[in-house]
């Protein structure tokens, strides 16, 4: 791992702005996350991120009969919500933000531009991506990994509810121990539920590492951005 990442490319989850098992939006939870966002924002990275919207809507999940296209839309919708309500939490905290959607929105973002997301990194802005990939059937994990490499991120960060890869369910198996790293062909044969597969081909594909951790601390994603001490490392291996 090099000593340090300048440009990362941060996945979350919808479920990072709510309680545990809960929708919706949380306050403490908005707190945790734009802490430990502008954390890193302030130690000098230049971060993007792209947002899911589990905590408003999962296709998969949802239970109603319309086609795949529609629910993924409407998916994509929500995390426009989630983006919004994100880039405002973050600017309370003090940190510029420019929001980038994958289709036009009206005045609610603006529509996704590798000009104009440079120009934005070059204002000191946290980025912020929306919308997805734009078309169904894709996740925000592969949206994720395709902004990463549209924006010439150094590493993709996948924000979860533990603190790397284990040899086990950590919530299940208390003697379950952590991977500091792995390769992306054994996340993609053992079909390890870490990210989407897509997204993990992807980079692969391109030799994008890839950082699995959380943000239980407001210290954590700054340090595994500039030690790698924490979080597990993906790469060829």
């Amino acid at each position: 791992m090099p000593a340090s990442y300048t440009r990362a490319l941060c996945k979350i989850s919808g479920e990072a702005l709510c309680s545990p098992h809960q929708q919706g939006y949380d306050q403490k939870s908005l707190a945790a996350l734009t802490s430990a966002l502008a954390a890193a924002k302030n130690s000098g990275k230049e971060l993007g991120l792209v947002i899911g919207a589990g905590n408003l809507f999962r296709a998969k999940d949802a239970g109603l009969d319309y086609s795949r296209t529609t629910l993924d839309e409407v998916g994509m919708l929500a995390t426009i919500m989630n983006g919004k309500l994100l880039s405002a939490a973050l600017q309370k905290e003090g940190i510029k933000t420019a929001l980038f959607n994958a289709f036009p929105c009206g005045g609610l973002a603006d529509v996704f531009s590798e000009q104009q997301v440079e120009k934005a990194f070059e204002e000191g802005a946290l980025v912020l991506f929306t919308g997805g990939t734009g078309h169904p059937f894709f996740t925000t994990d592969t949206a994720a990994a395709l902004r990463a490499l549209q924006i010439g991120a150094d590493v993709l960060v996948k924000l979860t509810t533990v603190e790397g890869i284990y040899t086990n369910d950590p919530k299940q198996d208390p003697k379950a121990t952590r991977k500091k790293t792995i390769s992306y062909r054994k996340i993609i044969e053992d079909r390890l539920g870490v990210m989407d597969l897509e997204a993990v081909i992807l980079c692969e594909k391109h030799r994008l590492p890839i950082i699995v951790t959380h943000f239980a601390d407001q210290t954590h994603l700054t340090t595994a951005l500039s030690s790698g001490e924490v979080g597990t490392l993906v790469t060829e291996e």
